[in-house]
C-alpha cells in the first residue's frame, strides 16, 4: 500500500479495471477456483488496501470509441469503416 501511495504522480486505473476484477472474481467462484468468501476477502481487500492509494479514472463513451478506432486502424490497415469512422 506505501508503495502506490509512494508513486508519483498517483498509479491511475479506470472505473473498467475495477469492473474487469470483479468479473474474474465470479469467475473464479464459477469455476470453483474460488469459494465465495475468499473471493468477497478478495473483494474486501482490494477495497481497503489498495484502492485508496489508486486515482480512479471514468471512462467517457468516447474513450471506448478512440480505442475502438486505434486497435481496428492496427489489425486491418485499409478498413473503409474505420477511414469513415475518422473523416
Amino acid at each position: 500500500m506505501d508503495t502506490i501511495r509512494a508513486c508519483t504522480p498517483p498509479l491511475a486505473i479506470s472505473s473498467w479495471s475495477v469492473t474487469e476484477l470483479h468479473s474474474a472474481r465470479s469467475l473464479k467462484v464459477r469455476t470453483k477456483a474460488l469459494i465465495p468468501s475468499s473471493a468477497e476477502a478478495v473483494l474486501q481487500g482490494f477495497e481497503r488496501s489498495l484502492a485508496p492509494g489508486l486515482l480512479l479514472l471514468e471512462l467517457e463513451p468516447q474513450d471506448f470509441l478512440s480505442r475502438r478506432r486505434s486497435i481496428s486502424c492496427k489489425i486491418c490497415i485499409s478498413c473503409r469503416q474505420c477511414q469513415a469512422d475518422q473523416a
